[in-house]
């Protein structure tokens, strides 16, 4: 669990400017925990609650413990009087998870099941990958805000075909949708959220994709006297390439 961070001096008009170059760093879930109270954050959008069915006095042993060892790390340091401050790196990277313009959530469900979800957190200027896996995680900038999470997103769906000439545009329960998909091999359905907090709720919009041997579908839910449905359009990458980069604005 290394802490990998490079600073540097540059000279501008105004005078010395210190620049914070943050690589990679890896986090225990318990740890990330312990960083969103130091932080004054609420929750990490991306991470589960490891606390979760724990005893007060278990977590209270395991914050003792995260401290201890992000201290050891350098990722944190503890004054004489007990204040505690984030280092430089980790303040960056862990802020950005906190307090982002918006957050996203990349899934992909496959007749094999779903894979797991990746976490996006956007600033204007830096984009931060959330990369969990069991009790740890991975908090993996990318210099370049929303253009460059716009290329992430796109290169990891990796779409190249288009619909088939003369498809028609179709509306479908979801239940049924998710059974046919159950059944047809090399399909895949891909959702693309954007997370924005407004006050104590959330707003929400995305981008539904449905890739299969009939092509490229939008996928836009909608409800029908209670039910969910599905509307599936016909369309091809250019298109959905498109609708990822508005909602990466």
């Amino acid at each position: 669990m290394g802490l990998l961070s490079r600073t540097t001096i540059s000279q501008t008009e105004e005078g010395p400017s210190l620049t914070i170059a943050v690589s990679t760093l890896t986090f225990r879930a318990v740890e990330l925990a312990y960083l969103t109270a130091l932080l004054g954050g609420e929750a990490l959008v991306g991470i589960p609650d490891p606390f979760y069915g724990w005893l007060a006095v278990e977590v209270e042993e395991a914050l003792v413990k995260a401290r201890a060892d992000l201290a050891a790390r350098g990722a944190i340091t503890v004054a004489s009087d007990g204040r505690v401050t984030a280092s430089p790196a980790v303040e960056s990277l862990v802020n950005a998870c906190l307090f982002p313009h918006a957050s996203f959530r990349l899934s992909c469900t496959t007749p094999g099941g779903q894979a797991p979800e990746r976490y996006f957190h956007l600033t204007p200027d830096m984009v931060v990958e959330l990369v969990s896996a069991g009790e740890q995680a991975e908090l993996v900038p990318y210099p370049g805000g929303g253009e460059a999470l716009c290329r992430r997103l796109t290169g990891l769906l990796d779409l190249h075909s288009n619909s088939i000439p003369g498809a028609e545009p179709t509306t479908v329960p979801a239940e049924q949708y998710w059974q046919a998909q159950a059944l047809d091999e090399g399909s895949s359905t891909w959702t693309v959220l954007r997370l924005t907090r407004k006050g104590a709720a959330w707003d929400v919009s995305g981008v539904g994709v449905h890739v299969g041997a009939g092509g490229l579908w939008r996928i836009q839910p909608e409800e029908r006297s209670g039910q969910a449905w599905l509307e599936l359009r016909p369309c091809t990458a250019d298109e959905i390439h498109e609708a990822i980069a508005d909602l990466c604005q």
